[in-house]
């Protein structure tokens, strides 16, 4: 009897991490508001960012940005990097993983952009969406483009940023570019444990009335 009770713990126990680590990405941070401007990537300003504040633990798996580009432009020798950074007062500081998109991408918000390797991100912490052209073409030949708002800060958490001459800047003040963050929520371990103790305790409590 304790070993099928011990088995049907562990089983239980095994369904519960299966159940965690496989549950589908959750829609962390988004500034989705309809755009009253864009940001253009090109030989003038050839990386902008957006800063934003975690809100959950977890894995980033993706990130959705509101991206175009100017089909009058042959963009085969530009290709688009997509990077996320740890922030230090408030811009970009470190890489902690990026792709490279191919030449023309277009994605818009409703595609999602993927990372080779997933972010562990922390509650609390903030990170930068860097997207980088880094043969960025001359300004006013078009360029990439990313929608954006301003006017009033719509998103609290962070801010729009561009790199002019090698250093992070505001695009103008309270513009947010258009974006989405996935995260795999990590459950507390302690939420875990808690739950295999009532189970385990529960099983105990039955044995015991079992005659």
């Amino acid at each position: 009897m304790r070993l099928q009770s011990l088995r049907i713990v562990l089983l239980l126990v095994g369904t519960l991490l299966f159940s965690a680590t496989a549950s589908a990405d959750t829609v962390d941070q988004s500034f989705t508001s309809p755009y009253s401007m864009s940001a253009a990537l090109n030989e003038c300003c050839p990386m902008l960012a957006q800063t934003y504040t975690a809100g959950l633990n977890g894995n980033l798996t993706g990130v959705n940005l509101e991206l175009y580009s100017n089909i009058a432009t042959d963009f085969s020798a530009h290709p688009l990097v997509v990077s996320i950074y740890s922030v230090t007062g408030g811009v970009p500081n470190s890489l902690l993983t990026s792709t490279t998109l191919p030449a023309g991408f277009s994605p818009g918000i409703s595609t999602l952009i993927t990372f080779p390797t997933a972010i562990a991100q922390v509650a609390g912490t903030m990170y930068a969406i860097v997207v980088s052209v880094p043969t960025a073409p001359a300004g006013g030949s078009g360029g990439y483009w990313i929608g954006a708002c301003c006017g009033t800060d719509q998103y609290t958490g962070g801010q729009g940023l561009m790199l002019f001459n090698g250093s992070w800047v505001l695009i103008i003040a309270d513009a947010d570019l258009g974006f989405q963050t996935h995260v795999n929520v990590v459950p507390e371990p302690g939420t875990l444990a808690l739950v295999t103790t009532g189970l385990a305790a529960a099983i105990v409590r039955r044995r015991k009335r079992v005659p």
